[in-house]
């Protein structure tokens, strides 16, 4: 190919390379700018407050992991989108098995849908999942993770939580099955 064409060739190329990246540069948003504002990304993170070991819970379909008894997610599995403005009326679906289940049905889960609680502006955080006695469950969104002065609901680290329970601490070392009322 002569010179004067590839070069020729090359500024148009880089012409087509600047029009196409001012193109995005406009003052209005696009409709994936304010959808992108309309919603925050919330990673999902397990609190398990039982004897039992969450071995896998689902939101809204998406994976979150597992849990260890009086354990906190110790990494984020999934995550899922949530209103940036609370209001009145956001439900999840939350799913999950724990070990008691798994021994009656492989592939069994408990199913709740589960109103998420007030909250403020969140920039990053996570969509606290914490699993209780008596398969029941709640969510939190926040900015902040169980222990923090902030946490919603005053939720504490579920280890810390064991630790000013009655026995929990004997029972977390024995090998011993759940206690009666701790699942």
């Amino acid at each position: 190919m002569m010179p004067a064409l590839k070069r020729a060739l090359s500024i148009c190329g880089v012409l087509l390379m600047l029009a196409g990246c001012g193109a995005g540069n406009s003052s209005a948003p696009s409709s994936a700018q304010a959808q992108e504002t309309d919603t925050v990304g919330l990673s999902l993170f397990g609190l398990n407050y039982t004897d039992v070991p969450i071995g896998i819970f689902y939101v809204n379909g998406v994976w979150g992991g597992n849990s260890t008894p009086y354990a906190a997610g110790l990494s984020t599995a999934g995550s899922i989108g949530l209103p940036a403005k609370w209001h009145p009326g956001i439900k999840v679906k939350v799913q999950w098995r724990d070990d008691l289940l798994y021994d009656q049905d492989k592939d069994a889960l408990t199913t709740a849908e589960v109103e998420v609680p007030r909250y403020g502006k969140i920039y990053s955080g996570y969509l606290l999942v914490a699993f209780l006695p008596g398969r029941k469950v709640k969510v939190y969104a926040s900015g902040v993770g169980p222990g923090h002065k902030d946490a919603p609901d005053g939720l504490e680290n579920p280890g810390e939580f064991c630790l000013k329970q009655p026995g929990c601490d004997e029972w977390y070392d024995s090998g011993k099955p759940p206690r009666e009322g701790h699942y």
